[in-house]
């Protein structure tokens, strides 16, 4: 599935994907939700080799939840045979840690870039607990890609149009028993109209995770503006009249 390269800097990971045939969109381009998907997979694997993956925190009953997501893309890279993904830790805080991204095609070229912000929980208890004694100050690239952006905070959708509901199913799943991260990005992406995606591009995709979404749950999709022309939409996901996700997407 992917290929680690030997050489990488103790604190940075590099790692190569292939594209698959059935990872690219009508315009021949690697889709936004599995470029997502690959930038979560080099996340693991870079904590994994590092000794705070997964299953190295599940054996606590401790696992890492994604809060916020940020993608920016440069530009349009079509047909590519594989992605390569840098991503290292940029700091660590008291709850929460964010982690950056630059996404290189098949020319070597940097075409987008990408930061998250992750929080540890008490699986039982589903509550974030404290990264000290869990993640090391000392494994951040603090000075590293200063000028890719945070994730944002997302306003919610005051004033805005119903677009449906989801219902959650089996496999919509994933390890925590909850709605996977790219998952929500297919159902914001889902909201606009063939035509826009033929017109632009999308320009910036932010997401806040605000509450986990479980199996049988019907979420309920708003958004603020007209999907169908505007350049910048914000998609509100509640259940139960609770937002639990926001995602703002920026079109050129």
């Amino acid at each position: 599935m992917f290929q680690r390269l030997i050489c990488y800097m103790d604190r940075t990971g590099i790692y190569t994907f292939p594209v698959k045939g059935s990872d690219y969109d009508y315009k021949g381009q690697v889709s936004y939700p599995t470029l997502v998907d690959m930038m979560l997979e080099a996340a693991g694997l870079h904590a994994t080799e590092r000794g705070f993956g997964l299953a190295d925190i599940m054996r606590n009953g401790r696992s890492w939840v994604l809060t916020r997501f940020h993608l920016d893309l440069l530009k349009s890279s079509k047909y590519d045979r594989e992605i390569k993904i840098e991503t290292w830790v940029a700091n660590v805080g008291e709850l929460f840690t964010n982690r950056k991204f630059k996404l290189y095609n098949g020319k070597g070229e940097i075409f987008a870039v990408g930061s998250s912000s992750w929080a540890l929980i008490d699986i039982r208890l589903r509550k974030a607990i404290e990264l000290d004694g869990v993640l090391d100050e000392s494994l951040a690239e603090t000075d590293k890609g200063t000028d890719i952006p945070a994730p944002i905070r997302i306003d919610s959708v005051k004033e805005g149009s119903a677009l449906g509901s989801v219902e959650v199913k089996y496999g919509d799943l994933d390890i925590n028993r909850h709605v996977n991260s790219v998952r929500y990005i297919r159902w914001v992406l889902d909201c606009f109209p063939l035509e826009h995606f033929l017109s632009s591009r999308i320009k910036s995709l932010d997401v806040n995770y605000v509450a986990e979404v479980l199996y049988g749950q019907k979420a309920d999709i708003f958004a603020s503006g007209d999907v169908s022309v505007s350049n910048e939409n914000i998609i509100e996901l509640k259940v139960d009249e609770k937002a639990v996700c926001r995602a703002k997407v920026v079109w050129e």
